[in-house]
């Protein structure tokens, strides 16, 4: 008998979130699991994020700044304030993305063994008569394409689980789909055929 898994909520960014973050949010202590799990690209990832980051603090805004001072102080200066609360909200960005940084585990690809699914593993899988080659990665990396997050309602109902296995995903709209596992390889290894 299939397993039955039930998601986490995901949290919903605001209208207001830029497009970068509302693709690939930086966790706050509210929506930061107990244990940050990157795969090695992961990590990678999130440090270039960082310096972007580091660097439009450092550099881009001082400049914005120092031409809005001249259409007067803050005072009516529109411009001005933006560039202040702009400012404000990188650095707050800057420290939750240095916090997952300094707390994070990371997780090299194969390191649960090549015929279990963990962080970093492709899976290939059957839904509803349907097959698909999903990579499992952390929970703060990016998703979209072949990519599914560990924490996702599929990415934690195939984790742990070998070729063969066949469990029932609860989605966060309350369906269910039956998800059978047909191989599991490291990233870059030969997949390890369902029994």
């Amino acid at each position: 008998m299939p397993a039955t898994v039930a998601g986490p909520s995901i949290p919903r960014m605001s209208a207001n979130t830029p497009p970068d973050d509302a693709e690939n949010p930086i966790p706050t202590p509210a929506t930061r699991p107990a244990r940050i799990t990157l795969t090695r690209e992961g990590e990678r990832e999130l440090r270039a994020r960082r310096d972007a980051l580091r660097h439009h603090i450092e550099v881009e805004l001082p400049l914005r700044l120092r031409g809005a001072r001249e259409f007067g102080d803050a005072t009516g200066n529109d411009d001005y304030l933006q560039i202040i609360e702009e400012e404000a909200v990188s650095r707050a960005r800057l420290q939750a993305l240095e916090q997952v940084l300094a707390t994070a585990e990371v997780i090299e690809e194969g390191g649960a063994g090549a015929d279990v699914a963990a962080i970093g593993s492709v899976v290939r899988i059957r839904i509803g008569g349907r097959t698909a080659e999903r990579r499992i990665v952390g929970d703060y990396e990016a998703t979209g394409g072949d990519a599914v997050s560990a924490s996702s309602p599929i990415g934690s109902a195939i984790l742990g689980r070998s070729a063969g296995a066949t469990v029932v995903v609860e989605l966060p709209n309350g369906a269910t789909r039956e998800v059978e596992i047909l191989t599991v390889r490291t990233a870059g290894g030969p997949g390890r055929l369902a029994a």
